[in-house]
């Protein structure tokens, strides 16, 4: 199972970052995951403050029931 996780971090600030964890998740596919993790980023953008951020994101994988 996977569960999506972004990292939105400050251009130039790798200390100033905000953790996003999926909560519709786990998926049995990692590339579903990765379209979720997609979508969480272009959904977190209008919340963020006006300022350049690079995003990261990773499918963690643990033992949890499937979506």
């Amino acid at each position: 199972m996977f569960t999506a996780i972004v990292l939105a971090c400050v251009i130039g600030r790798p200390d100033a970052c905000m953790k996003f964890t999926d909560n519709r998740g786990p998926y049995l596919r990692e590339e579903v995951c990765a379209a979720r993790a997609y979508e969480m980023a272009e959904a977190v953008v209008p919340t963020l403050p006006p300022m350049p951020f690079q995003f990261f994101f990773k499918c963690e994988t643990g033992d949890q029931t499937p979506t």
